[in-house]
């Protein structure tokens, strides 16, 4: 035999014995590489093989988890609550007290009056702010405004309001009509101040409608006022004007309580007459 044929001979026999020497190694050294890698391969690879799961598992314990899981997370028990926020502090908090409870030096003059402890309790009633309150909302920002209003703090809502009516914003004074409907005579009062002046607001005949609203609701003293800002501007066909105007606004918002059985109760403001030469 040929020394060729003879080394083609050994080769053969070498590639065989090798490989079956081999085959069992590189078997167990590939599954213990995919194991360790948390997969483990299918050696079907047809179209029915089942898809290989991320944690071990088959293709369908794999969708049972999935669905487990994720009716877990839209479970109403497991939902994460809402953060709640807390709510915003009022910056005028320590002035809303009434004003038989002011006493000392230091409380600056009223300038809605309260000269006697009736008054005091009727304009605590209907909403006009003590001096210290009515000092801190003339000076305060718009943001400190709208801040307290967040907050529930009705009278700087008022006040808030007829900042807005000096500003020519045209829905305000419809706003402070409903904050008087809620019983705010302090509404009123503060929208006479812009609509008899010489602002952007200035209506002297609106003003002359809302004095006698004062004066329908029990606040008497408006008389006085209205004589002193407007009523000279009108003659006597323009009085007759603004009266019915009057009567028609204050029928219109007085009309559905009276329909809904609720009792039109009128506070009627004390007034306290000086004797002449008293």
């Amino acid at each position: 035999m040929k020394k060729s044929n003879i080394f083609a001979l050994g080769a053969a026999l070498l590639c065989v014995v090798g490989s079956w020497w081999l085959s069992p190694m590189l078997s167990s050294f590939y599954q213990n590489s995919n194991s360790s890698n948390g997969h483990v391969e299918s050696l079907d690879s047809g179209p029915g093989a089942k898809a290989a799961a991320p944690d071990g598992g088959d293709g369908e314990g794999a969708s049972e988890g999935s669905d487990a899981g994720q009716e877990m997370r839209s479970s109403p028990n497991q939902a994460a609550a809402e953060p709640s926020w807390p709510a915003p502090l009022n910056p005028f908090s320590g002035l809303h007290a009434s004003r038989r409870d002011l006493t000392g030096g230091d409380v600056p003059f009223d300038p809605f009056g309260g000269e006697t402890e009736e008054d005091k309790a009727w304009l605590d009633r209907n909403g006009y702010p003590n001096a210290l309150l009515w000092d801190a909302l003339t000076k305060a920002t718009d943001m400190e405004l709208d801040q307290a209003v967040l907050a529930g703090d009705k009278i700087a809502e008022v006040f808030r309001d007829a900042k807005r009516l000096g500003k020519g914003e045209p829905d305000a004074l419809a706003t402070l009509l409903d904050h008087w409907e809620g019983g705010s005579q302090f509404a009123l009062a503060i929208a006479t101040s812009h609509l008899a002046g010489n602002g952007q607001a200035s209506d002297p005949r609106m003003a002359y409608v809302l004095f006698r609203l004062m004066e329908m609701s029990g606040n008497y003293s408006a008389a006085m006022s209205r004589e002193m800002t407007v009523g000279a501007e009108f003659d006597q066909l323009q009085r007759l004007e603004a009266e019915a105007m009057a009567l028609a606004l204050f029928a219109s918002r007085t009309s559905p309580a009276f329909a809904s059985g609720t009792a039109c109760v009128l506070d009627i403001r004390p007034i306290t007459v000086q004797p002449d030469g008293g």
